[in-house]
């Protein structure tokens, strides 16, 4: 969708396609075994993972019993402490405590757990000895689901377990079209009290990342196989996206819109550590004959309106802002100058040191859409040493000549940008202001022939 990518030649006779190499190819460091993709979501028939705390060995025993005889995974602990760290650990689907438990009752300990995880993210169902009303009442003020009397019916009490576990995988699944984020930015636990118009407004950061030259990557995948490079390229990219408290507002085929709604740093780490992720798997895919996976990256900072549109028989959750179509048009212009990483002015003076990133002034752009020009910096962490010690080196000389070149000097700004261009050949932004700039000059020297 963007620039193209640099050439690589393919491999004479190779029967995988860029698709399946992409799904199969080995770990090459410790950061690849990070950005593993999300587990696929659970089916209606998966096992569900159940903790069953109970002190009496009898009892948590029976109920071990007939929860495996229906198939499920359960993980027994004998205590309250053991099962908030156990939770720690992992997740389960279920929580099932008995009430009675020898060192904290188990009201407690549903109230222990319910400071940490939602009733609609994980289900908690009481067990007790007793049935009468008020042990009900304290049981659902401590945050539990469902309670549970005994001796219980194993049909009835395998019933209600599944009835928890599948409410909770319907939230989970619900999770993943409208993230739990982007619903408390609204004030909202969870997606049932979402209605059309909420709404908030707030400045964020918002990141657009997009493959360059996907067009000429998927005309050589069939559709099915352009969906798998999708979503196995998504799955690597958007953990740094989380890592640094982003959110994920929407994937556009390639590309990737994400919001940060705490300081734009977190933006700027997100996009480092993704062209330095796919600097070191490029290196791989290099070796295996295919073409690198090259990216640009937009930033900008400003106001924005979230919150949730369309009619009463569709809704969704969006973004509205002039501040998104300014990260996008930034974006695109990282196709123009040939760098990873560009950030908007906006977001530049909102950093607390700027000095803790390589930086360089790009000079001021009109961008598609927008009546004033933009001020931009690129942002050049994320590359590789090499390019990086270049880009550093020449900094001063580029930074000076874009400042001649904005006062029109195009003669003196062209002999710096042609130097830079010189001891660094790849830096396709100096060769496109140097290209400008002898243009320029050349129709000023005409304009005074004619005059």
């Amino acid at each position: 969708m963007t620039s193209p990518a640099g050439a690589a030649g393919s491999t004479e006779g190779a029967e995988d396609t860029e698709a399946t190499l992409i799904e199969e190819e080995l770990p090459i460091t410790a950061a690849e075994e990070d950005v593993q993709a999300d587990p696929p979501l659970s089916g209606a028939n998966a096992r569900t993972r159940i903790l069953v705390v109970d002190t009496e060995a009898a009892e948590r025993d029976e109920m071990r019993r007939t929860l495996e005889s229906a198939g499920h995974l359960v993980t027994a602990v004998g205590g309250g402490q053991q099962a908030v760290e156990q939770i720690e650990r992992a997740l389960p689907d279920v929580v099932l405590i008995a009430a009675e438990l020898a060192n904290e009752d188990g009201f407690r300990v549903c109230e222990r757990i319910r400071e940490r995880q939602v009733p609609n993210v994980l289900p908690i169902i009481l067990v007790s000895r007793s049935s009468d009303s008020a042990s009900i009442t304290r049981g659902m003020k401590a945050g539990a689901n469902d309670f549970i009397s005994r001796p219980f019916v194993p049909e009835e009490f395998l019933a209600r377990v599944g009835t928890q576990a599948s409410l909770a995988r319907t939230t989970s699944i619900y999770s993943r079209f409208v993230p739990t984020e982007f619903l408390e930015l609204l004030g909202h636990r969870n997606i049932t009290e979402a209605e059309l118009g909420d709404q908030i407004q707030r400045e964020m950061t918002v990141l657009f990342v997009d493959i360059r030259a996907f067009t000429s990557l998927s005309e050589r995948m069939t559709p099915q196989e352009n969906f798998k490079f999708i979503n196995s390229y998504l799955s690597r990219i958007t953990p740094f996206i989380r890592e640094y408290n982003g959110i994920v507002d929407k994937y556009i085929g390639d590309a990737v819109m994400a919001l940060y709604p705490g300081r734009p740093e977190d933006a700027i780490r997100s996009a480092v550590s993704i062209i330095e992720y796919l600097n070191v798997y490029n290196g791989y895919r290099a070796k295996s004959g295919y073409r690198p996976i090259d990216v640009g990256i937009g930033i900008h900072t400003g106001n924005l309106i979230l919150g949730i549109i369309g009619d009463s028989e569709r809704l969704e959750g969006t973004v509205i802002s002039d501040a998104v179509n300014l990260a996008s048009r930034i974006q695109d212009v990282t196709k123009l100058y040939g760098v990873s990483v560009i950030i908007s002015q906006d977001t530049f003076v909102r950093l607390e040191n700027p000095t803790e990133y390589n930086f360089r002034f790009l000079g001021k752009v009109k961008v598609k859409g927008k009546v004033q020009t933009v001020s931009l910096f690129e942002i050049f962490d994320g590359e590789d040493e090499v390019h990086k010690e270049l880009k550093s080196t020449t900094k001063t000389d580029f930074e000076t000549a874009i400042l001649l070149f904005s006062k029109r000097k195009f003669e003196e700004a062209a002999a710096r940008f042609r130097a830079i261009v010189t001891k660094n050949p790849e830096d396709q932004a100096a060769a496109v202001f140097l290209n400008r700039a002898d243009v320029l000059l050349k129709r000023e020297k005409a304009s005074w022939l004619l005059q």
